[in-house]
């Protein structure tokens, strides 16, 4: 399937040690790109989402790519009965003028029942994930570098009759070190904290 995508609005808002982060998303907010999605749930295609830039101040530029990676949750493709389970696997690469970040989620999805959800018979999934952090990038002159632990769980529900998402909530947090290498060299515990929802339109 090709989706074509809209950004009517967009806000990022950073928090770190040193202050909050809300850079300007004029030059974001109504901009479009077309992707791919693969009948059970693959997304592709994102270059068009690659040529979507902002700036973040003095934390240089990045893309809205990595919001749309791993949009939608991936199907088991096959049949299934409740307590059922399947694996599930997606990256999300964040790139930016300053370092890149690879994060890589390990998800166990299960057929947790039957629920009526906004007039529509759906499939509810419950999914529990874990995976890894991993980058490096550039402040200031002094290379760093990421390295951390994802957890996380989400519960969504798929008209199956239909054949379409109706929900999907989750949220999770990645436990993570950054270290730093130049004149001197320091070593800074992060979390990452993340919620993420997505509702069907009608």
């Amino acid at each position: 399937h090709t989706l074509s995508v809209a950004l009517d609005s967009v806000h990022v808002g950073v928090s770190t040690p040193g202050g909050d982060l809300s850079p300007d998303m004029s030059s974001v907010n109504g901009k479009g790109f077309d992707m791919t999605l693969s009948v059970l749930g693959k997304e592709g295609n994102l270059s068009g989402a690659e040529a979507i830039e902002y700036n973040l101040g003095g934390g240089g530029t990045k893309n809205v790519a990595a919001t749309f990676q791993a949009l939608f949750p991936d199907l088991a493709g096959k049949p299934l009965k409740i307590g059922d389970t399947w694996a599930t696997q997606d990256t999300i690469s964040e790139r930016g003028s300053n370092g890149a970040t690879v994060l890589i989620f390990e998800g166990t999805n299960t057929l947790a029942g039957y629920e009526t959800v906004n007039g529509h018979e759906c499939a509810k999934i419950t999914e529990v994930s874990t995976g890894s952090l991993t980058g490096q990038g550039n402040e200031s002159g002094m290379a760093l570098t990421y390295e951390g632990k994802i957890s996380g769980t989400s519960t969504w529900y798929f008209a199956y009759k239909e054949g379409f998402l109706v929900s999907v909530t989750g949220s999770g947090s990645v436990d993570a070190t950054i270290k730093g290498s130049g004149p001197q060299e320091i070593t800074i515990p992060m979390t990452r904290d993340y919620v993420v929802a997505t509702t069907l339109v009608e």
